[in-house]
């Protein structure tokens, strides 16, 4: 084995310890950043003297929606308007009451692709 071959090998060697890790990281990394944010609309329901659920409705009848926002980043986000894309429409809720709810997940595999 010449000196250029045992070189060879040494490098290649070399080269799979740190990039091994290297693509490891990088593909955690991109994972970890396509989701960020989990967007789902809540329509609540109320049970009725007979035992059925019916939709909350305002006085004009309109049902009641709430919007749940869940940020799966590891940064804080400012949310600055939130609406709803109803036959290539969007409409924007006018309203910024937003209750903020703020807690840790007890359970930090919940949601999580493994």
């Amino acid at each position: 084995m010449t000196e250029l071959e045992k070189e060879t090998i040494v490098a290649c060697v070399g080269a799979a310890f740190s990039g091994v890790p290297a693509v490891l990281l990088f593909w955690w990394t991109w994972r970890r950043d396509q989701e960020r944010l989990i967007v789902q609309k809540v329509i609540d329901h109320y049970p009725t003297l007979g035992g059925e659920q019916v939709i909350a409705k305002d006085p004009s009848g309109i049902p009641l929606m709430d919007v749940l926002i869940r940020n799966r980043s590891l940064f804080p986000v400012r949310v600055a308007a939130v609406g709803f894309k109803i036959d290539k429409t969007v409409i924007q809720l006018e309203t910024l009451d937003w209750p903020v709810k703020v807690k840790r997940n007890p359970n930090p595999y919940q949601g999580k692709r493994i």
